[in-house]
C-alpha cells in the first residue's frame, strides 16, 4: 500500500503526498478554510500489520503559507495529523485517510478564535480527481539558520524519562525541523516544522509538530504543541496510531499529554 496520491476533504481542501524510502511522507496541502494557502507537509507511514488492517500515518504542517497571500496570527499556528489509510472503506467504497488533526493555536485569532489551545477534528479524505496542480515540490531551497533556535537541542519528557528529543531547526523559511526520537524500543528519526517567527513577533509561545515512525514499524506518533519561551518548556500532545480493521478505526489513535524539560 501506499499514500501516495491526492486527497479531499470535506472542507474542500486538497492534499497532495508522496510516500518514500522508509515511510517518508512529503507534500503539499491546500486549504480553503481560515487562512487559506499552500503549506508543507513531512511525516511518516508505518506498515500496515496484515492485509485485513489500515496503514498508519502521521504528519505535520506549519499554517504558514509558502505561497502568496496576506499573513495573519493562524500563519502561526501548526498542526498535527495521525491516523490510517483505510484501503477499502465501506462508508466510501475505497481508499480513504482517517486522521485526526491535533491543530495547535499558539495566539488568537480574530477571525477563528479568541482562545488560544488544542482543537481536535476528525477528518476523512478520498481520493482528488478534480484537477488542481500541486503547488510546490518538496524540498524548497533551505536556508541554513544564522543562530540556534530556541527548540534546538535535547529534551526529555517529564512524565516519562525513557522518552526524549533531538532536535534542530534546518531551514529559517519554512521552519522544517529534524532530529531523533528516543523511546524504551529504541530511537527513531523525527521529522516536523516549528514557528520559528515566533520570539521576533513577541509570542508567548513557538509551536512545535513532529513526526515519526517507531521502531516496531507498525506505530506511528504525531506530536503538537508549544514551547513556552519564557520558561523553555515543551508541552506537547503524543497522538499515535495503528493501522486497524475498517469495524474497528474508531481505536486507531491515542493521545497522550506530555510534558518535556531540558535534558
Amino acid at each position: 500500500m501506499s499514500v501516495t496520491g491526492s486527497w479531499l476533504n470535506g472542507y474542500g481542501s486538497v492534499m497532495f503526498l508522496t510516500q518514500g524510502d522508509g515511510g517518508s511522507v512529503t507534500g503539499t496541502y491546500t486549504s480553503t478554510t481560515g487562512s487559506s494557502g499552500s503549506y508543507w507537509v513531512t511525516g511518516f507511514t508505518g506498515s500496515a500489520a496484515s492485509q485485513s488492517t489500515g496503514q498508519p500515518l502521521a504528519f505535520s504542517i506549519l499554517w504558514r503559507s509558502f505561497a502568496n497571500g496576506e499573513p495573519d496570527p493562524s500563519w502561526h499556528w501548526v498542526s498535527g495529523f495521525s491516523g490510517q489509510m483505510l484501503p477499502l472503506d465501506p462508508v466510501n467504497n475505497g481508499p480513504t485517510l482517517i486522521l485526526f488533526n491535533d491543530l495547535v493555536a499558539t495566539v488568537a485569532d480574530p477571525v477563528m478564535t479568541s482562545v488560544p489551545g488544542s482543537y481536535i477534528d476528525k477528518l476523512a479524505y478520498v481520493p482528488y480527481t478534480g484537477g488542481q496542480a500541486n503547488p510546490g515540490q518538496w524540498p524548497p531551497p533551505f536556508t541554513p539558520p544564522s543562530y540556534p533556535d530556541p527548540i534546538d537541542g535535547a529534551w526529555q519528557c517529564i512524565e516519562n524519562p525513557a522518552i526524549s528529543l533531538f532536535l534542530q531547526v534546518e531551514d529559517v523559511t519554512s521552519g522544517y525541523v529534524a532530529g531523533t526520537l528516543t523511546t524504551g524500543a529504541g530511537t527513531s528519526v523525527v521529522v516536523g516544522f516549528t514557528d520559528n517567527g515566533a520570539g521576533s513577533a513577541g509570542l508567548l509561545l513557538q509551536g512545535l509538530t513532529l513526526s515519526a515512525v517507531l521502531p516496531d514499524g507498525q506505530t506511528v506518533v504525531a506530536l503538537a504543541g508549544d514551547l513556552v519561551l519564557s520558561a523553555g518548556t515543551l508541552t506537547m500532545e503524543w497522538v499515535h496510531s495503528v493501522g486497524t480493521a475498517p469495524d474497528v478505526s474508531y481505536m486507531q489513535t491515542n493521545i497522550e499529554g506530555m510534558n518535556f524539560g531540558r535534558a
